[in-house]
């Protein structure tokens, strides 16, 4: 057999045939010297389809991870990031939400009490926002709302200088000025050091203001700065038709919805709610998620606690929404989301002409602005009396949200600044991309023409690895090992009787798969990258990779690309690392930190040093005594393991686990849904031990037009190219 390479004789007349039976396509790479540089290298093209997609359908596979305040119960971040997340997840973001307040903190947060439990949960709290800050390196952006940390400390500003990744910081509301209201809130305005946003911000790759005002705060630090104002669900948040209850027919309701913290602004309306009250004696005034606690007769005022699933039924009693303000600099930032909740719901909407009220309404058209109590009374008065004037106004503000404050019309907007984000992350680590190619290209070929050697052992850890697949499995089919190394596999798999393997490696170790498969005739051998695989589409009858996807920058759009060249009812297995070792995981990546800077003469020095204290200490000494009813009992699984092979292969391993620049660890969740967002069918996920998954699963018998749309037009892009 020979390699399948151009001005390679010894392999033309296989390769032709490999050609003519499977119609695989694609370049066939020349021979290159050790270390060189791939002709097509395994990081530059993914960089590039990272580009592409990015004009054309989106951030496929790009990881997010949103930084939250609160949990889904707080407006904020509710309403400027979760809105958005069925939009970003049609569009193939992948996203992690992380608040740093559990449901029952921000539950008990303003009441009186809970001292101790309000501790323990704020701890609880920041233990978890320092994990996610120190795991940054999976994703590849990080979203800020509004402030990393509730409290800042110096080590937690150390800790988001650290990110490595594009931030994009979101914020809606003047949390860089000190609120001076209370001593209560002046110590924690204090504690929460305000002024430190503006380092956030200047830090941020981009930055996404509620309003105008909040952009001219921003512009002073960074020019990446985006408007986006906070939006309202009109899908959701709409009239529904469903005629009123006619025992409330006769009642006027006067509306305010909000927090315990923006409660306080009622207060300014005492005397006008004074005066309404007497005017219109059906008159009842609601006050949803606040307290009012003005000195005025409490039969006629009623107050509603919030709950996000009764919202929308509080909202649907108001005849008239108002949401007042003071005219004060904290205010003046606010984005008037309370004002364009009453639009959407189609509620005529009285409120003070700050900040950006004055944009959001036009007096006498979609709703009223008041400033003096006398313009309070006589505008709300106008409206309680005229219901036709109610219903007209109520429309010109639903108009005005649907074309401009919904959902539906910014989530394109939020994408293309995460998309912006995006492209600056790939950019920025474009240098480090070839680097790291160069790097794991040598380690490979370093790695396998040093232990290139077989053991009998081989085969039967082969067939551990492709469970449940048995060797009949093989017989009569074009089949692919994706990532061959030096061929072992190639080799056991080449002698269960396949019509013809294909064996694949982006690294020289593809000419030790020559030596090692020699004496085998129904074997070709390409050059080439998961990621840009030279051959026709649906080619094979079955794909394999095994240890392989963990050492890629991203391992599920490997197995995406794998999924693609296998023919329909064909199938599809891989082996990689489980997180399931989580401490020891955790104490290798330590190391390996340290020796992935090792110059590769030298790591195999140490690695025959950990390999023979490995070796001999544990492993020689269990298969000497592992008769003993005890010591088979109680060694290691590991142990067990190693105990079949020679010592070189442990040595091997060591080197492996030493010198490879990236290792990734996955669950069986993880894999599971790879398997599910390609589309395969009969999936099945079990363990190797506690360090490894095996996945198997089949392609469902379709067309190309049946193909999920992500990975069609992953295909043309690089067809494209």
């Amino acid at each position: 057999m020979g390699l399948c390479s151009q001005g390679d004789e010894e392999g033309s007349e296989q390769t032709s045939d490999l050609n003519r039976t499977s119609r695989l396509e694609g370049p066939r790479f020349p021979r290159a010297p050790a270390g060189a540089a791939l002709p097509y290298g395994l990081f530059y093209p993914y960089m590039i389809r990272c580009f592409r997609h990015f004009n054309t359908r989106g951030m496929i596979s790009v990881r997010v991870l949103f930084l939250l305040p609160y949990p889904t119960e707080g407006a904020s971040n509710r309403l400027r990031i979760e809105q958005y997340l069925s939009y970003l997840q049609d569009r193939g973001v992948r996203w992690k939400v992380s608040p740093f307040m559990s449901k029952r903190l921000y539950a008990i947060l303003y009441q009186r009490g809970h001292l101790f439990e309000k501790v323990v949960r704020s701890v609880w709290g920041a233990i978890r926002r320092l994990w996610n800050l120190l795991r940054t390196n999976r994703y590849d952006l990080v979203v800020i709302h509004r402030r990393a940390f509730p409290i800042w400390t110096p080590f937690s500003q150390y800790l988001i200088r650290r990110i490595r990744r594009p931030i994009v910081f979101d914020f809606d509301d003047a949390v860089f000025l000190k609120d001076q209201s209370t001593f209560g809130r002046r110590l924690l305005s204090f504690l929460k050091r305000p002024g430190k946003v503006a380092s956030l911000i200047a830090q941020s790759s981009h930055v996404i203001a509620g309003n105008e005002f909040l952009k001219e705060y921003a512009l002073q630090f960074n020019d990446r700065v985006h408007v986006l104002p906070t939006p309202v669900e009109t899908d959701t948040y709409r009239v529904d038709g469903t005629p009123p209850d006619p025992s409330t027919q006769d009642r006027l309701v006067l509306g305010w919805i909000g927090s315990r913290t923006t409660a306080p602004y009622l207060r300014a309306l005492d005397d006008v709610f004074r005066e309404l009250l007497t005017r219109f004696p059906t008159l009842e005034i609601q006050v949803v998620g606040g307290e009012y606690d003005g000195p005025l007769d409490r039969s006629r005022i009623q107050g509603i606690p919030w709950c996000l699933e009764r919202e929308y039924e509080a909202l649907r009693a108001f005849d008239v929404g108002i949401m007042p303000l003071r005219d004060d600099e904290w205010e003046r930032y606010k984005c008037g989301f309370k004002a364009l909740l009453y639009m959407s719901m189609e509620i005529p909407v009285v409120c003070s002409p700050v900040g950006v009220n004055r944009k959001i309404v036009t007096d006498g058209v979609n709703g009223f602005v008041a400033q003096t109590p006398e313009e309070w009374v006589e505008k709300i008065s106008r409206l309680l009396s005229d219901s036709a004037l109610r219903r007209r106004m109520g429309r010109e503000g639903r108009k005005t949200v649907e074309a401009h404050y919904s959902v539906r019309r910014n989530a394109s907007r939020f994408f293309e600044i995460l998309e912006l984000a995006g492209r600056d992350k790939f950019k920025k680590d474009a240098a480090r991309f070839s680097r790291l190619q160069q790097k794991t290209q040598r380690s490979f070929d370093y790695q396998w023409t040093h232990f290139p050697d077989m053991a009998p052992a081989n085969e039967k850890h082969f067939l551990n690895y492709i469970h449940p697949v048995q060797p009949e499995f093989f017989q009569g089919k074009l089949g692919l090992d994706a990532a061959c190394g030096f061929g072992r596999h190639l080799y056991y798999a080449a002698g269960f009787g396949p019509r013809h393997m294909v064996g694949m490696d982006f690294s020289n170790a593809i000419f030790s798969a020559r030596q090692t498969n020699r004496s085998r005739s129904n074997i070709s051998l390409v050059k080439g990258d998961i990621y840009r695989m030279p051959f026709k589409r649906g080619a094979f009858d079955f794909i394999y990779s095994l240890g392989a996807l963990h050492h890629l920058p991203d391992p599920e759009e490997g197995f995406r690309s794998l999924f693609e060249f296998v023919k329909p009812e064909g199938a599809v297995a891989i082996w990689v690392y489980s997180k399931r070792r989580r401490l020891v995981n955790f104490f290798t990546e330590r190391v390996r930190s340290l020796t992935r800077r090792i110059p590769l003469p030298t790591l195999m020095k140490i690695s025959f040093l950990f390999a023979g204290v490995d070796y001999f200490a544990f492993i020689f000494p269990y298969s000497l005594l592992r008769r003993l009813p005890l010591v088979e009992r109680f060694a290691f699984p590991r142990v067990k393991l190693y105990a079949r092979f020679p010592f070189f292969v442990c040595y091997a391993d060591w080197f492996d686990r030493f010198s490879a620049p990236l290792r990734h660890y996955f669950d069986k969740e993880e894999l599971e849904d790879w398997g599910r967002r390609v589309g395969l069918r009969n999936i099945l996920v079990t363990p190797t031990g506690k360090y490894g998954w095996r996945l198997y699963g089949e392609r469902a018998p379709s067309t190309d037009a049946e193909i999920p749309a992500e990975l069609s037009a992953l295909s043309q892009g690089r067809a494209a190219s």
